[in-house]
Order: structure tokens, then sequence, then C-alpha cells
């Protein structure tokens, strides 16, 4: 079932004064979608940017507010803030929300939350940053790329100065309950001159965490490399450049990071790369014969694979051999729903877009490949 409403065309024909009448009616039936859209996601929350899976709870992050789903889909809102356009930088303990000013950090718990207020931390950047930088907020769409904190709650901050780009490093606790609350703490903040290979990127700086710190993409007229950073501030090239091909983001799966190009040489060739646990060590892996340009979404149980162009999904298999993809049905969001996110929950699957979120039964969906 893919639309909303299908027409059926009911035929009668008749006999009149010996003339044979054929009347065509347009009759409309309602179809249920595949997917449900949660009502909680619409106006003034549409645009839902990721989601965080907890234990017993999937958290989203909406325009301006974040919500709590439960197994039976029912929402709360939980944390409200000033309307962004960008997705907050977040792991499984603090949300972050980043301004040219300051950094306002909570503990996003939400077994804390259920029995202690919580009170936010406000980190001032102008005492931090040195005078004259600025973040690259403008840059930023609906990707973690303003920032990243991993899971040792250690965050990566680019920042502008100069016409150069260089970064801070914040070490933070989440929240120690103290009577009557309890509140994140900073416990270290130092800032890093970055003197590799970067220009400005429009689409934002790609960061992903590694054992002992982060791997960054630099993007140059080059092509692009990707530098390890570890917790202290050193840094070090770990690829070299593919000439005209960009590396576009990474996605973890399995315990294995990766990456994607295209490289200007070969066009209609994507190319898989992985790397070893600390961030070095990155090599090819598969090679893709498609025109299509995918950005990858691993959820606990699966890889997904979405067509930027068309939101088309992708159920994702590795082998040790190769990489297969297999079209799903998901028609209801082809090329006019932004698909930001998706997740399995229970026994659903949850996929967040830029007009709204919904869900469908897991196994049904996962069942829906296109012949």
């Amino acid at each position: 079932m893919k639309n909303v409403i299908h027409t059926v065309l009911l035929i009668f024909s008749f006999l009149i004064f010996g003339c044979k009448t054929t009347i065509i009616e347009e009759v409309p039936v309602e179809v249920v979608p595949d997917f449900e859209e949660l009502p909680e996601s619409r106006d003034p929350f549409k645009s839902v940017f990721q989601m965080q899976k907890y234990d017993n709870s999937l958290l989203l992050q909406s325009t301006n507010a974040h919500h709590y789903y439960d197994e039976n889909g029912v929402g709360r809102t939980a944390i409200t803030g000033n309307q962004t356009s960008y997705i907050e930088v977040m792991n499984e303990h603090l949300t972050l929300r980043i301004s040219e000013r300051f950094i306002v950090v909570e503990d996003i718990d939400p077994t804390r939350r259920s029995d202690t207020p919580g009170v936010p931390l406000h980190v001032q950047l102008d005492s931090l940053l040195p005078e004259g930088s600025h973040l690259p907020i403008h840059t930023v769409r609906y990707s973690r790329s303003l920032g990243y904190i991993d899971k040792n709650n250690v965050l990566l901050l680019p920042y502008y100065i100069d016409g150069r780009l260089d970064f801070a490093i914040l070490k933070f606790e989440p929240g120690e309950t103290i009577p009557n609350y309890y509140a994140p703490k900073l416990l270290s903040a130092e800032t890093f001159e970055f003197t590799g290979e970067f220009y400005h990127y429009q689409d934002g700086i790609r960061i992903h965490e590694v054992e002992g710190g982060f791997v960054m993409t630099a993007i140059n007229n080059g092509g692009t490399k990707i530098y390890r950073i570890a917790y202290d501030g050193s840094y070090e090239s770990v690829t070299d450049h593919i000439s005209l091909g960009i590396y576009r983001d990474y996605f973890e799966y399995k315990g294995r990071l990766y990456t994607w190009i295209r490289p200007g040489s070969s066009p209609g060739e994507l190319i898989i790369l992985t790397c070893d646990p600390d961030g070095r060590g990155w090599k090819v892996k598969y090679r893709l014969q498609s025109d299509i340009e995918f950005h990858y979404i691993p959820t606990e149980d699966a890889l997904f694979a979405c067509a930027f162009a068309s939101n088309q999904l992708f159920l994702v298999t590795m082998t040790e051999e190769e990489m297969l993809l297999e079209a799903l049905d998901n028609e209801q969001f082809w090329s006019y729903q932004i698909i930001t996110d998706v997740e399995k929950f229970g026994e659903h699957v949850y996929i967040s877009t830029l007009s709204g979120f919904y869900r469908r039964n897991w196994q049904e969906f996962i069942d829906s490949k296109l012949k």
C-alpha cells in the first residue's frame, strides 16, 4: 500500500433506447499507509534530526525540543530549547546545544530525569576560544559535523580563526547527584592549532570517535585526507589523497568504522574503506558500481543505505568478499521527504525525516524487498 488515496474506476453499462452507454465514475478509497506518522512529531516539532536509543526509550531531537518514546509509540516532550536548524551534539549521556558564545550541556539519561531534577551546565566559549575565532554553525546541515562527543564524554569542537581550522577538546562528566539536583561538570578544556591541509567546506566537518581520540575528514583542493586526533591534541594524517574524491562521512557497524568515496578517476564507482580500531590503517574494503549517492545508517540489527536524491532505502549485507544492497519498500517517502535517521526499537522500525516521524513493523519492513 503506497498512497493514502487510491481511485477505483467503476464502469456501468446501460441500455437506453437500444443504445449502449458507458459511465466511468471515480470512487476514492482510503488506504492505510505502510508507515504510521506519530502525532507528537507534527508541527511545531516536525523536523527530526536524529534518534538516540536507550534500554527502555527512544530519544528524538526535533526542531526545538526532544521527545522520549516508549515501545508502544507513546511520546512525551523531555527537553526544550531555542529553535535550531542543525543537529545538536549528543551521546548516550549528554546533549550539547552549541552557539557562537556558549555551550549548554544537559544530562539526558531518562533514568536520572525520572526522579531528580537536572541543572544545565553553561560553558562560556568567549573565555575558552581565542579572540576572533568562530564556529562553523552556518555551514552545518542535519549531520553531526559541528562537533562530536564520544562515549567517554570527550568533545572535539572545531573552530575557525584567521582562515585556519583549529580545535578544542573538552572533557565532561555526566550529572553527579547533589542534594535535590544533579548537573554535568566540565573537567578540562584546551585549544590546539591545526596545521594540516584543510579548506572551508559547505557541508561541515566530518568527525567520528576511535580508540583514544577521533578521526576528522580534512578537505582540500586535491581531494581529502583523514586525520587522527588524540585526546592530548596531537594529530596525524592516516590516509593518502584520492584525486578529486571526497570522503563523505563515517558510519560504524558491528564494531568497525567505515567511510566511502567516489573517486574522480572513476565516477561510476563507490569505494568503501575501513580502518583499525584506533583510526589508523585505512584500506579499501568494497567497490560498488553505482551512480547513486548514498548515506549509510546503522541500527542495532541492520545497516541501511539511503539514496540522497530519492530517499529510497536499501538493506545492506556485508560479507568478506562483497557488499550487497537490496531495495526496500518505502515509497511513502520517495522524492519528497528527507530521511535523517533509522532505528529499530521494540517490534518497530522508526524513521525520522525533516517533515515528520514514522514507524512500521520491523519484520514487515525488512521483508518488503522490491524485485
